[in-house]
């Protein structure tokens, strides 16, 4: 298998390119993009399209984690992803990066028809910027959050 790595690189840039534009930050001069902002779901809403052209199912876990996935739940996988969300004043590599790359390793499965069976997670509030704790999304989905601290430190009126 060959694979074209200037082609590679470019999709890389261009979809990275994309995702510094108006609609996909909350301030013109750097990546804020915090959970459950506008900003933040047309982030998730380009990426659901972009796999969804490759047939991968969409999903969202209960918090709003992104899945995407080239086979059916309960099947085995290959896990790859990052986030989107930023912190204050990120670049525009700050976690995207990370499912850009697997947006692009996607791509070249499907391209070289390897078939390799590939779920795609961008995690909801890694960066902690909206609720002040790190890494949220990955911890609820390994069951490291108890709802108990979710109703304490997210749910409260005080």
């Amino acid at each position: 298998m060959k694979i074209d790595r200037e082609q590679s690189t470019k999709r890389i840039k261009d979809n990275i390119n994309e995702l510094t534009r108006a609609q996909y930050t909350l301030v013109p001069n750097a990546i804020r993009r915090y959970a459950y902002t506008d900003v933040y779901k047309n982030t998730l809403d380009y990426f659901a399209n972009q796999f969804k052209e490759l047939g991968f199912e969409i999903s969202y876990d209960p918090v709003g984690t992104f899945i995407a996935r080239n086979r059916p739940f309960g099947e085995p996988v290959f896990g790859i992803g990052s986030h989107c969300d930023s912190n204050r004043n990120g670049g525009p590599y700050d976690g995207t990066l990370g499912v850009v790359v697997a947006l692009e390793i996607c791509r070249l499965n499907a391209e070289h028809k390897t078939n390799i069976p590939l779920q795609v997670i961008s995690f909801l509030e890694e960066e902690g910027s909206a609720f002040a704790q790190m890494l949220l999304g990955s911890r609820i989905m390994v069951q490291r959050v108890e709802e108990s601290d979710l109703k304490e430190h997210f749910l409260s009126t005080d």
